[in-house]
């Protein structure tokens, strides 16, 4: 510091008396998205500190600076960054300080997922980014239904309908980020069936499924052609017929049928 005294002699601030100003302040590194926070802590033994001037040291900008007693700044970019602050007294002293604060990068937050069908797992994948350092925790959050602290978690949603899923990351540099995003759960699809049916020796009979964009019939030993919607049946036994309908959603129900 360069420290300037008052000569009550002579009116001046000097340097060979005891009284005397001293710039002084507080601040943290902190993450990209949040403020940094400037604490005044100048003092003065003679009067009282009574202007401030603060320069943010970001050199893309011409507005990184304040008079405020405590300030606060949103930098554009990480980095290593050199404030100052120059404080004068009330009776007209004057220092200034210097501090290095370093703007530490945040993660992007970002994830994909699979199928959303009602009663059935949602795979939940992370792809979240990070410039320096790791990723250390996620936090899922399943709407107002669940939630999850492990990176690629499954959830299973009991009824259709559109849910708000969010996922908080953390990076080793303690930096969060959040991405949230709404997404539709979709219904199963609505299977019409033949019904039971009774028939005679070697009859055949034709089966009839709806509802769907796809058909699976099972046993396929006795079908045409396991499938389609409408398979030909020639059982030589009672037997129960089951049908997987599977709809655009790659949502799947299944039904059966005598």
């Amino acid at each position: 510091h360069t420290r300037y005294w008052r000569d009550w002699s002579s009116d001046v601030c000097s340097s060979d008396l005891v009284a005397y100003t001293e710039a002084n302040f507080q601040a943290l590194d902190t993450c990209l998205n949040i403020a940094s926070q400037f604490l005044d802590g100048s003092t003065t033994t003679e009067g009282s500190v009574a202007a401030w001037s603060w320069d943010f040291g970001d050199l893309n900008v011409l507005s990184d600076t304040s008079n405020a007693t405590n300030a606060g700044y949103s930098y554009p970019q990480p980095g290593l960054y050199q404030v100052s602050l120059t404080v004068e007294s009330s009776l007209g002293c004057v220092d200034s300080t210097l501090q290095n604060i370093e703007v530490l990068p945040i993660p992007n937050a970002d994830f994909v997922f699979g199928d959303r069908c009602e009663g059935s797992p949602v795979f939940f994948i992370d792809s979240s980014s990070l410039d320096t350092g790791i990723l250390i925790a996620y936090n899922w959050s399943f709407g107002s239904q669940g939630s999850s602290l492990v990176q690629n978690p499954s959830f299973t949603f009991a009824s259709a309908g559109s849910y708000n899923v969010s996922l908080i990351v953390t990076s080793s540099l303690f930096c969060r980020d959040t991405f949230s995003i709404p997404i539709a759960v979709n219904p199963l699809p609505t299977v019409s069936l033949t019904t039971d049916t009774f028939i005679c020796g070697s009859t055949s009979l034709q089966l009839n499924a709806s509802g769907g964009m796809s058909y699976q019939w099972s046993p396929v030993s006795s079908l045409s052609n396991p499938t389609i919607a409408s398979p030909i049946a020639n059982p030589a036994v009672a037997t129960t017929y089951i049908v997987e309908v599977t709809d655009g959603n790659n949502c799947l129900q299944s039904d059966s049928m005598n």
